[in-house]
């Protein structure tokens, strides 16, 4: 499918910054604290700033089905993010199955079997949507949050030997939808929750 152009790949690496402040976790971060970091994640790793670029790419992808990029995009996020810790499930956030049969895809679950391939990962669908949850772009803060209330549970068939794992989504806001899923694999027994997204709304 289509791939990204070379101006795009470049608009789309950020320079190195510092390590997260508030959760302690090396994976880079552009700002020096980080007090967006959703509870319950030790970390979230990400490859730039939701500007232009990766707004028209995540469009490209949702609104236009072309997954092709996500093999790009997989690629820069492994040189950016270091990997997860060895044996740590990338566990993709799920769409409502209405949502995955309209759209034909779940970008999330492809971004992660892209991650997992070159990260040599494994990917576990340990969570389920449940009910319908209405679409979440341009919602403030407050009407995300109420709208992730309860809208994940654990997989019937999941592991439960799962101490450490990876929620891999394609753009954090407010870290509402990553701060839920986080939850329903803590309260699982899941220890260690980081998250990995392509891009991450960054406030000054």
């Amino acid at each position: 499918g289509p791939r990204l152009c070379d101006a795009c790949r470049r608009a789309l690496r950020r320079g190195a910054g510092a390590p997260c402040a508030t959760c302690g976790h090396p994976w880079p971060v552009r700002v020096p604290s980080c007090p967006e970091c959703p509870p319950r994640l030790r970390a979230v790793g990400y490859l730039c700033g939701y500007g232009p670029t990766a707004r028209a790419v995540v469009s490209a992808v949702k609104d236009h089905g072309r997954v092709g990029v996500l093999a790009d995009v997989a690629e820069l996020l492994a040189l950016a993010v270091p990997a997860p810790p060895a044996g740590a499930p990338l566990v993709p956030v799920p769409l409502t199955a209405r949502r995955e049969r309209e759209r034909g895809f779940n970008q999330s679950d492809v971004l992660a079997r892209e991650l997992g391939r070159l990260w040599h990962r494994p990917v576990e669908h340990l969570l389920r949507r449940t009910g319908t949850c209405p679409p979440q772009r341009g919602a403030s803060r407050t009407a995300r949050e109420r709208q992730v209330r309860g809208a994940f549970r654990l997989d019937a068939t999941a592991a439960t030997d799962v101490r450490a794992a990876v929620i891999v989504d394609d753009v954090m806001t407010t870290g509402a939808t990553l701060g839920a899923c986080a939850r329903v694999l803590h309260r699982a027994g899941v220890r260690a929750v980081g998250a990995v997204v392509v891009a991450r709304v960054e406030r000054s």
